[in-house]
């Protein structure tokens, strides 16, 4: 059985949009796992950042998701490096 020349279209758009999804089901698949990793391995960095700030006698505010107001605490007494000023 032949297509005629009306029902070609059909067939290109279905190909195009199965090869759509399966490249994004692809794309979704093979970075799924390495971005869950970075994420963990971000908030492991971030928690040691925050444990350093506290060592420094520096008081942590949290403002938002990944977002910290930084202020000299009672027992800030030597500058953390890169700290100027009230606020950070």
């Amino acid at each position: 059985m032949t297509s005629s020349p009306k029902e070609a279209p059909h067939y290109r758009t279905g190909l195009a949009l199965l090869a759509a999804t399966t490249s994004a089901l692809f794309a979704s698949f093979l970075f799924a796992r390495p971005l869950g990793r970075l994420s963990s391995e971000l908030g492991k960095i971030e928690q040691f950042m925050l444990d350093a700030f506290e060592r420094a006698g520096l008081e942590i505010e949290l403002l938002g998701e990944r977002s910290y107001a930084l202020r000299p605490g009672p027992e800030y007494h030597r500058p953390f490096p890169g700290f100027h000023g009230q606020e950070m």
